[in-house]
Order: structure tokens, then sequence, then C-alpha cells
């Protein structure tokens, strides 16, 4: 009974913010503006019945043909009392079935019902401004409950394959921010530096007994004793350069992820090519991440719950390299995009993995309504193996990699592929019905749908342990306000 209430009345005050964020659509000069989205899908699994995974496998596993469905509202409220002041909220709600964590494969998903969350909440002042000083520079300052972030200006695709800075954040939580903008040219061009912490600083982060070989105690936590989470940024944004314009980034991090994860560097680029005005531009993006241990880059998950099953990564690096085509004339659009990465992992107990990943996507839109698309991820482009190191004592890990971890990444275990077409409905909604097939790595990656609303199935014909795939015909319905 509680329940509906609850769902009742949060329909009811989405119905009254929807309107009064119409009708103030036009009011650029009031102190309050409200967005927000919702975005549904619904799956119609394609698995056979040998494809079922046993009972207790975890978080969107494919049990008694169960489909997959994936509901989600945000709501985005921008507050600026004063023209130096901004406030900021976000409200929402989530449905899923959720995915359980394989390494390498797939990120770790909740299953969840409906629930109304308070997920982020700031304030941010511009301190010279409030001073009423007319100075090149800006300073500014922020707090609240809120995620800290890399720009990651390399992520071009739909895929998202390329987006390597993905564990470069904090932990969602009261956090504290400085920053410091330069504008030099008086323009939209600015050079800007960032300090974001943890309001608890050196108490951010568990600190895990962390010597490779030991026994017993590795990865398991150090009681009482605690690591700093803070990150520190360099940005240039929107120099104009040449016949296109740039933006970059440095990003240094301590114990990102919210896992005991030690240093953390990395940088992102984009430069987007104009070669006609509002018919053509080319973007082109690069991004490079190092993390010092414990992050499944692959996976894009680490956690210490998950059986610590990511305490044992060393030494992770990746590369990513995405470009981008972006036609329009007339009532005609066509958007292209590449991307490749290429991944070194080390491990305390297995051989370092190398592998290289690639996605490729198209998009035509017509009579500035309709639009098809599909595009093809390749979780590896060659057979790439990973196994335990000769030289490692059964004594020490044979329990955890079952007398020795011994696997071969293939092509064919982990591609994915989707195709779509829909319709831009009134006031920014949209329809979309497509299908997808994603395998293995792949399963992380899609165009339209979500990974973590798809149900999990046993990869067909494969006797390999832990090879999951997952897809189906999906229907979508998105909506923005």
């Amino acid at each position: 009974m509680l329940e509906e209430l609850m769902k009742r009345g949060f329909v009811t005050v989405l119905a009254l913010f929807m309107a009064l964020s119409l009708s103030a659509q036009n009011a650029e000069d009031l102190p309050f503006k409200l967005s927000g989205n919702l975005n549904a899908i619904y799956t119609l699994g394609n698995a056979a019945r040998d494809q079922m995974l046993a009972t207790g496998t975890g978080d969107g596993a494919y049990e008694e043909f169960k489909n997959g469905y994936f509901l989600e509202t945000n709501l985005y409220a921008l507050l600026k009392p004063a023209p130096f002041i901004e406030g900021y909220f976000k409200l929402y709600t989530i449905a899923r079935p959720g995915s359980f964590y394989v390494p390498l494969s797939l990120e770790t998903k909740s299953d969840q019902n409906f629930g109304i969350s308070l997920d982020r909440m700031y304030g941010r002042v511009s301190v010279f401004e409030a001073l009423n000083l007319s100075l090149p520079v800006d300073l500014f300052l922020k707090t609240g409950k809120y995620k800290g972030e890399a720009a990651r200006y390399q992520l071009i695709s739909k895929f998202g394959l390329e987006n390597v800075l993905f564990k470069m954040e904090t932990l969602n939580t009261y956090n504290y921010e400085l920053e410091v903008a330069l504008r030099p040219l008086n323009n939209d061009f600015t050079v800007s530096a960032t300090f974001l912490g943890n309001y608890r600083f050196d108490e951010g982060i568990p600190r895990l007994y962390d010597v490779d070989g030991a026994v017993s105690d590795h990865g398991l936590p150090v009681l009482g004793e605690y690591a700093p989470q803070f990150m520190a940024n360099v940005r240039i944004c929107d120099l104009a350069l040449g016949t296109g314009r740039l933006w970059w980034e440095f990003v240094y991090g301590q114990n990102m992820a919210d896992i005991y994860s030690g240093h953390s560097i990395a940088s992102s680029l984009l430069y987007t090519l104009s070669a006609i005005p509002d018919t053509l531009s080319v973007p082109i993006g690069l991004g490079f991440i190092w993390h010092e241990k414990n992050i499944d880059v692959l996976s894009r998950s680490a956690s210490n719950e998950q059986n610590k099953e990511t305490t044992g990564f060393r030494s992770n690096v990746s590369g990513a390299l995405s470009a981008g085509l972006r036609f329009k004339t007339g009532n005609i659009g066509l958007d292209g995009n590449l991307a490749g990465v290429f991944t070194h992992i080390e491990h305390i107990y297995r051989d370092p993995l190398q592998i290289i990943s690639a996605s490729v996507e198209l998009q035509l839109t017509f009579l500035d309504r309709y639009f098809i698309g599909g595009g093809i991820v390749m979780g590896t482009l060659a057979d790439a193996n990973w196994k335990t190191k000769e030289d490692t004592p059964d004594m020490n890990y044979g329990a955890k990699d079952g007398g020795g971890f011994d696997r071969t990444y293939s092509f064919a275990d982990n591609f994915g592929y989707e195709i779509y077409g829909g319709v831009n409905l009134w006031n920014n909604c949209r329809f979309v019905f497509g299908f997808n097939q994603n395998k293995g790595i792949a399963m992380n990656y899609n165009l339209e749908n979500k990974a973590e609303g798809q149900m999990k199935y046993q990869l067909a014909d494969s006797d390999i342990p832990g090879s999951y795939e997952t897809g189906g015909l999906f229907l979508k319905f998105v909506m923005n306000w």
C-alpha cells in the first residue's frame, strides 16, 4: 500500500514539474530551471532452454524464460538565486534486472525496483563575481553530495568503447571542490585547474592488505586504517586551432572508483575539424589511462564486494582512438563512428593480458524524423590467452584458480552487433525498435539498449565456464523535457 502511494505521489509530482518546466521554457531569467528524461526498454530474449543459468548465478541471470526490462526516470533542477550562486539536485528512479560481475566481461549492477533516490545535490559559488571583482580569472567553490569525474573528451561513439576513463571518478558522496579558471582571450576559451576531495579526505577509502604474494591477508581490509580519495585535473576548453577546436584534460586521482586502487593518471583529447560549417564535421578523440591496481578496466568494474575479484589486478593501461563523421544537408543526416582500444593488464598471479578492441557504427536520419542505424563491437580482434603464471606456487593461488587458470578470449566469443530503427516524435520524444546480440566483453556496449536491463545467458555452444551472452528484440521509448 505504501509503495503504491509513493508511486502515485511521484507520478503526480513529476507531472507538476513537467508542467512548470514547459510553462517556463522561454523565461530564461527565472532563477529555477527544471529538466528530466524517461528511458523505458523492454527486451524479448531469444535464448534456448539449455542456456539457462543455474539458480544463484546473480542479478540479470536468465531463468525460466524471464525477459529484460529497464525503466529509468531522472529529474534535474538548477537553481540560481543570484548570478554567482548555483544550486543543483537530481532525483532518479530505476527498475532493472541488473548484471552479475564477470571478470573482464561485465560490470556488476544490482537488480532494483521502483524507489526514489536523491542522487546528487550541491552548491557552487563564483567567489570573485560575488565580490564584484572584474578579473580575467574565476574562482569557484563547490560542495555537496556528488561524484567527481573526468570530462572524458575522447568519448565520441554511441557504443562508448573508447571510454577508457570510465572509472576515473570519485565516490558519489560528500565532496568539496576548488576550481580556478582563466579566460585569457575574453571568449569561450578557458584554462582551468580543479582539486576535488572527499569530505573525510584521509578516511575516504578503507585500506587493504596489499603485499603481492601474501597467502591469506591480501585483499582484506586493514581494520581501522583508511586512505584518501581525491582527484585533480587541468583542462583546456574550446581552443580555436586551425580549422577546428580543441578540448584537452589531464587528470590525477588517488584511489579512484571507490576502491583501494592507488595512483591513477589519465588524459583525454577531442579535436573537432569543421570542413564546411553546419554541414560536415569530423571529431577525433584520444584517451589514455593508467591505474596502479585493483581495477578491471575491461569489465569496467572495481569492487571489493564481489568476492574480492578485482584485488589481484595490477598496472592496467589502456589507450583509445576514436573518430566520427557528422554530415547533414537539408533533412538528411549521416553519423558514423570508429573506435579502437588497446589494453594491457598486469596481474599478481596470472600472465599479462593484452587485448585490442574495436567498434564501428552508422546512423542515417531522413526527413528530420526517421532514423535507422547499426553497429558491431569486437571485444578482441585476436585470440588472447590469460593463465596462471608458471612460477606461481599452488599453495598461494591454486585454490582460487582451480588448480591453474587458463582461458583464451576469442573473437567469436566476444563479438556483438545491434541494428535498430525509429522515429523522433513530438516534443523530444522518440520510439526505437531493434535487435542486439552481444557476447563476452562486448556485453558492456550497446547503441540503443542497456546491458544492465537485459537478461544474461550461458554462451551458446560453449563449454567454457563463465562465458555469457545477452540480446534479443527490444522496444525503447525515450522522453526528454
